[in-house]
């Protein structure tokens, strides 16, 4: 018999052809119809949902243009909304985004405390978390113990995280029994957006601690921003061998 013709030259024979007359170049299924590409989702429209997570572009935090859309419709941009899914007053509290009456806890913070430990001494050892960056940071996603060690990656200590609802307990203690700890500074920043706030913290330093209580774990509580989810923890320690009175 005759060949099977492909008449519109798309590659499917007539037989099977169930769109004939497909134009030159156009791409087609087994069917020999022309295949549909699906539009690409424009993620600078704010009302659209790119990424079909049920969150509009301009309240998605995924969005790579969230800092540019107004998630509450109350004229602050998201990226400088300090309440971005809350609809605020424009002009009012601050022009701060928020509703009138919004305490902003970071409001006028004084600034992060730091030890000023000069040369430690002998048997004395500068320690900080391992793996944290260069401004001494590491993200805490998960409670549990994490080391603290000297510039040869020596491990003197180790900083424990526990958190109980968005309050969070850090306990700092030697590696040793005999270690002492004679001065320290813990640092904490809740997430903002998925990075570390760079307007909120919470501090706590001693450049001497007593001798007496130099071989105790340090425990602090920090309670005025929410840590329930990932947050921003440094922590620097001069964690001695000897008892001695200070760093």
């Amino acid at each position: 018999g005759e060949p099977d013709r492909d008449s519109d030259g798309d590659g499917i024979p007539d037989s099977r052809d169930t769109c004939p007359g497909t134009p030159a170049g156009v791409d087609v299924d087994e069917t020999g119809c022309p295949v549909t590409t699906p539009p690409v989702c424009d993620q600078t429209l704010p009302e659209s949902d790119c990424d079909e997570d049920g969150t509009k572009n301009k309240c998605d935090t995924d969005n790579p243009n969230w800092n540019t859309f107004d998630c509450d419709g109350d004229g602050f941009l998201n990226g400088v909304d300090s309440c971005p899914n809350v609809a605020g007053v424009e002009g009012g509290d601050g022009g701060d985004g928020c509703p009138e009456g919004t305490v902003d806890p970071c409001a006028n913070l004084p600034a992060p405390c730091t030890i000023q430990v000069g040369e430690v001494g002998e048997d004395c050892y500068l320690t900080e978390l391992s793996g944290s960056n260069s401004g001494g940071y590491i993200a805490v996603d998960t409670d549990g113990s994490f080391d603290l060690i000297n510039i040869q990656d020596d491990t003197f200590g180790n900083v424990t995280v526990s958190r109980v609802g968005g309050e969070v307990t850090i306990t700092l203690d030697g590696d040793l029994s005999d270690d002492r700890i004679t001065a320290y500074t813990i640092e904490v920043r809740p997430s903002n957006n998925g990075s570390m706030s760079t307007s909120c913290w919470e501090s706590d330093c001693n450049n001497a601690v007593a001798e007496a209580n130099q071989l105790n774990p340090i425990v602090k509580v920090f309670s005025a921003n929410d840590y329930s989810g990932t947050f921003y923890l440094k922590v620097t320690a001069v964690i001695c061998g000897e008892p001695v009175e200070g760093p």
